[in-house]
């Protein structure tokens, strides 16, 4: 965990957003949630005081005293690690629970670019070559600050002995904030029945809970809160215009600039003359984002930033104007090499087999569909791989085995074959 909540996202949220980041409440349902639709388990105590304990490092643990395991049971979150690299894991928040109540909102993700939509960009191979620069916020979703309706809802379980907590920041601001004395009617108002939070039973005496103060990777409104944030706070320096800008539901109608935004990411790929020391649009719109980040102290993975380069990955698209390609009078760009040709090894096994499972022939087809995506024209090689499985009798919970036609399987082979021309 990296981030430490200090980023204020309000001035860059639409209203109906910054109502969902500073009032969650405001979302709650009338539904009570099904036993599928939230962890059944809660975590030891033990996992709870450690994780505290790591996040109160940072600042992001916060202590309370309302009893949600016994009120909203459903709504507390379990917390587990994700592969992220060889040396760290990626904090997740199993909030299925709180999300199946909340009401859904709208935001700026069902427009965000994919790979293929930079296919778009065209330039002379002879003439021209490719500019590329790239940059992420590290750990993005815990360098929001959060109110405490918010943090509230990060509550995760078991509630804990105070004791074990008495040596963290958090505690001291517990402590603390019980003898403050309660602020005028005239400030606060009465406070009646604007919640029925309110009548929430109390932790036993010695007792709390403690929630996580920034946002759960997880959190389903978290992901527009921090693209629309991150939108916002880059058009205010003059980035990511209608005229450069490339997103998933418009025709991109730039020339020379692409500029992109996937949730953490920023990207931006220049057409530059081959061969002449110009400076580069792209390199400038990275230093002026890198300078606003630090103005607003957003952290971010400078080990990782690209910059000018020729060949780079840019969400899930990999480009190549290196020196080797444009020699051949080319500069290409598709899914990644490594995704390529581990489904292509992957497929070619099954492919020996009689028989395959419906959810497996469906998780490869996928894999394959996001690759042909980038050249469209193989997908004329599929004829019958898509009426193997019935869709509406499929249930990924329960995986069920089905013969594989010889003719099914061909159409798999020839695309394993020509997995080295898909770009």
């Amino acid at each position: 965990v990296v981030g430490k909540g200090n980023f204020d996202a309000t001035p860059f949220l639409s209203p109906e957003l910054a109502m969902a980041y500073k009032v969650p409440d405001t979302l709650l349902s009338d539904r009570l949630p099904g036993r599928c639709e939230f962890p059944q388990k809660l975590d030891p105590l033990p996992e709870i005081v450690s994780l505290a304990k790591l996040w109160d490092l940072n600042g992001l643990l916060h202590i309370h005293d309302v009893d949600l395991q016994k009120e909203r049971r459903f709504e507390l979150v379990r917390v587990f690690n994700c592969f992220k690299n060889l040396t760290s894991d990626r904090q997740i928040g199993d909030r299925r629970g709180r999300n199946s109540v909340e009401n859904r909102i709208c935001g700026p993700s069902s427009q965000l670019p994919t790979g293929p939509d930079l296919l778009d960009i065209h330039l002379d191979a002879q003439k021209e070559t490719l500019s590329i620069v790239c940059t992420d916020r590290r750990d993005f979703y815990h360098q929001f600050q959060t109110s405490q309706n918010r943090t509230m809802s990060n509550t995760v379980g078991p509630m804990v002995p105070l004791e074990l907590l008495r040596d963290t920041q958090a505690m001291e601001a517990y402590a603390a904030a019980l003898t403050v004395r309660k602020p005028s009617r005239l400030i606060v108002g009465d406070g009646l029945g604007s919640t029925s939070r309110q009548k929430f039973a109390r932790c036993p005496k010695g007792y709390g809970m403690v929630s996580f103060k920034s946002i759960f990777q997880g959190d389903h409104a978290g992901v527009e809160i921090a693209t629309c944030a991150h939108e916002e706070l880059l058009k205010s320096a003059g980035l990511l215009s209608e005229f450069s800008r490339v997103v998933s539901n418009q025709p991109f109608t730039g020339s020379k600039l692409c500029e992109g935004l996937v949730i953490d990411d920023y990207f931006a790929i220049a057409v530059v003359p081959k061969g002449l020391l110009v400076p580069s649009p792209a390199v400038e719109c990275l230093r002026r984002s890198k300078a606003l980040y630090a103005m607003h102290e957003l952290v971010g993975s400078d080990d990782k930033d690209i910059c000018g380069e020729r060949k780079a990955k840019i969400i899930g698209a990999t480009f190549n104007a290196s020196e080797q390609a444009q020699s051949r009078g080319h500069v290409l760009v598709s899914a990644p090499a490594e995704k390529r040709y581990a489904l292509s090894w992957i497929t070619l096994q099954i492919c020996q087999l009689t028989h395959t499972s419906d959810s497996l022939h469906l998780c490869v087809l996928g894999g394959w569909t996001s690759i042909l995506m980038f050249r469209r024209p193989f997908m004329s090689l599929l004829q019958r791989c898509f009426h193997l499985v019935d869709i509406n009798v499929f249930d990924p919970l329960i995986p069920k085995l089905v013969q594989l036609p010889r003719q099914i399987a061909q159409e798999l082979t020839m695309l394993s074959i020509l997995t080295p021309l898909m770009v």
